[in-house]
């Protein structure tokens, strides 16, 4: 059922903050992160070696040869996930952002990801962000999310769709990495 997964040994632990877990990505050759969502202006990415791809959906096809972070939200995507091994070259880390909205999906996929990584792992990191249980370190990592969005931007973070999901985690990325972040996403990035 958990493609390329295995049994997860005992003493293996997430690391304890979020920016940990982000600065284990960090490589030299990485100038910036970019976003790529399905959408429009999607068709105007430009692929470099230079850069850290954070994908959704079906949007990982696009990147498939280069470093990119796999981003799951949708109940449907998230399953698929799970059950297949993703076919990408330069896969380095996978997260999941869910909270407590009133949406019954975000409890449904909270349900299937927190299972899989009680047992579960991948060779690539795979990251659980929620409020919607008080477990850690998924709650810390919400936390530390969240405490940034409201001093940097005076909003905290909402679980609309993957696209606006992503932008707030690609924004925290980029400030812990201290490199710039690119958009290629729905209309947002549109001329």
């Amino acid at each position: 059922f958990y493609n390329g997964s295995r049994k997860k040994d005992k003493d293996e632990n997430q690391p304890s903050n979020l920016r940990e877990a982000i600065n284990l990505l960090k490589e030299d050759t990485i100038e910036n992160l970019v976003l790529v969502a399905s959408g429009p202006s999607s068709k105007k990415l430009e692929l470099s070696d230079k850069s850290l791809y954070l994908c959704t959906n079906n949007s990982i096809n696009l990147v498939h040869d280069k470093k990119c972070i796999y981003y799951i939200q949708d109940y449907y995507y998230t399953l698929r996930y799970l059950k297949r091994h993703l076919k990408v070259k330069r896969w380095k880390a996978t997260f999941c952002i869910v909270n407590e909205n009133g949406f019954d999906g975000n409890r449904s996929v909270f349900m299937v990801v927190n299972n899989y990584l009680k047992k579960r792992k991948r060779k690539e990191n795979e990251y659980l962000i929620s409020d919607i249980e008080k477990k850690e370190p998924y709650h810390s990592y919400y936390n530390e999310l969240n405490e940034f969005l409201k001093r940097e931007f005076d909003t905290e973070f909402i679980s609309l769709n993957s696209g606006f999901s992503m932008l707030m985690l690609i924004t925290y990325m980029a400030n812990v990495l201290d490199i710039p972040c690119l958009l290629y996403t729905s209309d947002a990035a549109d001329d």
